[in-house]
């Protein structure tokens, strides 16, 4: 089976009478969505195997079909068909709680349901966003009130929380931090993976890696300890051997003092390391 990607655009509101769920039915494993009604119209993108979307079924020939996430055109009535289940947010979270997606595969079929801030470069950015297994009304997880992104790809669908480390903001250049907090892989089974976590960080010449290890190492002694932490992680995982010294020894340098509050957050530095150097 193939999957290719889709373009996401902001959810648009639509006016269209008695909205139906439907997926494709099309052995390519991907059925084409089209700007007009019509073979020759252009194409907008794809909706693959297993996307579950709403489709105005008053049409001829040609329907209209639209995601959750944003994707809106038209389809051609054969390469549609009906789902017969409710796989809403069922009453979870409010006014503003609509699905994002939904997804069937195995057996399986699932809604995320949350509030959609934005849709940016194929990622959809929201906050308690819920997993539910519609076909046994049962959640998946526990929503959460931080920033959050989702998308499909392969066949999976992943939640990610956003803004979940501890980062100095006072250094001149800008840390992203990500924490990778669960995954939900659709198949025989659900998997869920906790606590990996992740940086965006910027990424350096090596004029430029030799002038910010200098710097930081002449300002140790009287720097902030933790945007010197975070300064030195982000400093090796620009594979700079120096750097790594630095980091993976960064208690010697300091003549101890890594300690409590301080200590703590240089040891999720060290885990942060390691995962983004797998």
């Amino acid at each position: 089976m193939k999957y290719t990607a889709i373009l996401l655009l902001l959810l648009p509101i639509h006016l269209f009478s008695q909205p139906r769920l439907g997926q494709i039915n099309d052995a390519d494993g991907y059925t084409n969505v089209r700007s007009e009604p019509s073979g020759q119209a252009g194409v907008i993108g794809q909706i693959n195997d297993g996307e579950i979307f709403e489709f105005d079924g008053s049409g001829s020939s040609w329907y209209k079909v639209w995601t959750n996430y944003g994707l809106s055109g038209y389809m051609h009535s054969s390469k549609i068909q009906d789902v017969k289940l409710e796989c809403g947010c069922n009453g979870y979270g409010g006014s503003n709680s609509k699905p994002m997606l939904r997804y069937t595969e195995a057996g399986r079929v699932l809604s995320v349901c949350g509030t959609i801030d934005s849709v940016e470069n194929k990622v959809i950015y929201g906050t308690e966003m819920l997993v539910q297994d519609c076909l046994h009304h049962e959640k998946l997880n526990e929503p959460s009130t931080l920033p959050q992104k989702v998308e499909l790809k392969d066949g999976r669908i992943s939640i990610t929380e956003l803004a979940n480390l501890p980062v100095s903001k006072s250094w001149k250049y800008n840390l992203v931090p990500v924490t990778k907090n669960s995954y939900f892989f659709i198949d025989d089974r659900l998997i869920t993976q906790i606590n990996a976590g992740a940086y965006s960080f910027p990424k350096f010449t090596a004029n430029e890696l030799e002038e910010e290890l200098k710097e930081l190492k002449s300002g140790l002694s009287s720097a902030s300890l933790p945007l010197s932490i975070d300064k030195a992680l982000v400093l090796a995982l620009n594979d700079c051997d120096d750097c790594e010294v630095l980091f993976l020894n960064l208690g010697d340098y300091l003549g101890g003092g890594l300690d409590g509050e301080n200590g703590e957050r240089y040891l999720e530095a060290v885990r942060i390391y390691k995962l983004n150097r797998k």
